[in-house]
């Protein structure tokens, strides 16, 4: 692997950064991304579900569901693990695959609460998508969006609405316990890349 770049930002961006509600944090990460490549035209997230019933609950329930919509925008995305990875490893294969000047999407077990702190338990009863958009090696922190973050606690960041720590995004990435019943994710992420 080539030496990795000690900060990388994407110079693709999304329009905005829009605040979900209970549900729909993959609609709205992948709103996001498609905005990143010029390729949006919904303006409510939620109106890239696919199915009446993903739409009701605010989530997709198979696999490759979020990377089956990303595809129909002639994006090439694939859901991949990076199970059996060391915690530097897990560092550098994010960092690897923002260098390329492209998002990423990976699930993660949400423990922040309305007021920004963090709750063991929360974390492992809520699963949540959020996207990263570049990383810092000298402050040791991925830039994210996180649609679920309140707008009053946004970090001032040069791209997404959330500075995440590496060590924050190694705890959360190994996603949430009690829906790993269902989705058996670890360290779950969607790369993107244009076709």
């Amino acid at each position: 692997m080539k030496a990795l770049p000690s900060k990388f930002i994407l110079t693709k961006k999304p329009k905005e950064y829009l605040k979900q509600g209970l549900t729909h944090c993959g609609a709205y990460s992948v709103k996001a991304i498609i905005e990143a490549f010029d390729k949006d035209y919904k303006k409510d997230p939620r109106d890239y579900h696919t199915f009446w019933l993903n739409r009701l609950i605010g989530t997709g329930l198979w696999r490759s569901y979020y990377v089956d919509i990303l595809k129909s925008f002639d994006l090439n995305a694939k859901a991949k693990e990076a199970k059996s990875l060391t915690d530097k490893e897990h560092l550098d294969l994010l960092k690897q695959l923002l260098s390329t000047n492209n998002p990423v999407m990976i699930y993660v077990g949400n423990g922040y609460t309305k007021t920004g702190e963090y709750n063991k338990l929360r974390a492992a009863l809520v699963g949540h998508w959020v996207t990263l958009w570049g990383y810092s090696d000298s402050e040791q922190v991925f830039y994210v969006y996180d649609s679920a973050a309140p707008k009053k606690l946004y970090d001032n960041v040069p791209v997404g609405n959330k500075k995440r720590t590496y060590e924050q995004i190694l705890r959360d990435w190994k996603g949430a316990k009690i829906t790993k019943f269902i989705w058996p994710w670890e360290y779950f992420y969607i790369e993107v890349k244009n076709q």
